[in-house]
């Protein structure tokens, strides 16, 4: 994979880095996560990626298949989220994340939160069974190599 660097931006977000992070992205840099609006410039990123990590406790991107298309790279993902009442579940992701040869300028992050946030407590929602507590038997179950293929 000629830029292999693009997945430190993953690593910075799952140590909850967010120098880390704002490091990678250029002054004009957009981002979409999920149906949310566009943050628009690093300012913005920073406070609505901070915000948003008062959300939630970790989480980890567990990549599985990276492809490269001239100055886009495509990474799918199996994200583990900790929630703030300590249930962990597992939310397929895909990113589409355009870069400059040095900079993240557009970061679109294909997902559905829906199962971070649900309201366990009726024990009828409809991704109960999303909750576990193996993630490697969890990554097996889903066919995910241990570890990423780039393509």
């Amino acid at each position: 994979m000629k830029n292999r660097w693009v997945l430190e931006r993953f690593a910075a977000v799952d140590r909850k880095d967010i120098n880390g992070f704002i490091d990678m992205l250029s002054e004009d840099h957009q981002f979409i996560f999920g149906a949310r609006p566009p943050v628009v410039g690093k300012d913005d990123a920073r406070d609505v990626v901070n915000y948003f990590w008062t959300l939630i406790g970790r989480l980890r991107h567990n990549i599985w298949r990276v492809r490269e298309a001239g100055d886009i790279v495509y990474v799918e993902a199996l994200i583990e989220y900790e929630r703030l009442d300590g249930n962990v579940v597992l939310v397929p992701c895909c990113d589409v994340v355009r870069h400059n040869g040095s900079l993240l300028v557009e970061q679109r992050a294909y997902l559905d939160q829906t199962a971070i946030f649900a309201d366990l407590s009726t024990g009828e929602h409809v991704y109960k069974d999303h909750w576990i507590d193996d993630i490697p038997s969890a990554r097996k179950a889903l066919g995910l190599a241990p570890e990423p293929e780039f393509l």
